[in-house]
């Protein structure tokens, strides 16, 4: 993709790097590469007034350094852009509060992780975000699972599991099978 190109066609460059930086490259576990192409798009970002486009790529740079182990990067650079009390207005926020509430989890804050998983639970249901209601759920079953409650980590984590099911998704349904055996 040449810079001419990326002027002439913005918006479809934006999204040429989120599927290359932030998805594709995220998927194969090449984070090198991944942080290249989201920060290339970042950069393209500095002059635009775009939050959608913003959320998306700082959402995919926390989860990198989120998996990377390096959470307080990754809570640092949320939370210019979001926090549990950010009234929430677009599916981009919710699913930056999803890394959010993982960076807070990874790194041991299970209050504030949990806060966030309540708020994107109650947002995915009013907006019928069903793949995102499991990530709640399966998040707040990993949280009393950390905490020993597994009564109600089990009750959330079938509760996952049978939306993840519905919905056909695997990722989801491993995870929550993952909880339920370790419970």
């Amino acid at each position: 993709v040449t810079p001419e190109l990326e002027d002439k066609y913005p918006d479809q460059f934006l999204e040429l790097v989120f599927l290359i930086g932030g998805n594709l490259g995220v998927l194969s576990g090449n984070f090198e590469f991944s942080e290249s192409w989201l920060m290339r798009g970042l950069g393209k970002l500095e002059n635009r007034q775009d939050d959608n486009h913003i959320l998306r790529i700082i959402r995919k740079l926390a989860d990198i350094s989120t998996w990377r182990g390096d959470t307080e990067k990754a809570l640092k650079s949320l939370h210019k852009y979001i926090s549990a009390e950010t009234p929430v207005s677009r599916r981009y926020q919710i699913y930056a509060l999803g890394s959010l509430a993982e960076a807070y989890r990874k790194s041991g804050n299970l209050e504030e992780a949990e806060i966030c998983y309540h708020c994107i639970l109650t947002h995915s249901k009013s907006r019928a975000l069903i793949a995102w209601e499991s990530h709640a759920l399966l998040g707040l079953a990993m949280i009393n699972f950390m905490r020993m409650n597994n009564e109600e980590s089990v009750k959330l984590a079938n509760e996952a599991l049978s939306q993840y099911e519905k919905i056909k998704h695997a990722w989801g349904i491993m995870n929550a099978k993952t909880i339920l055996l370790l419970n």
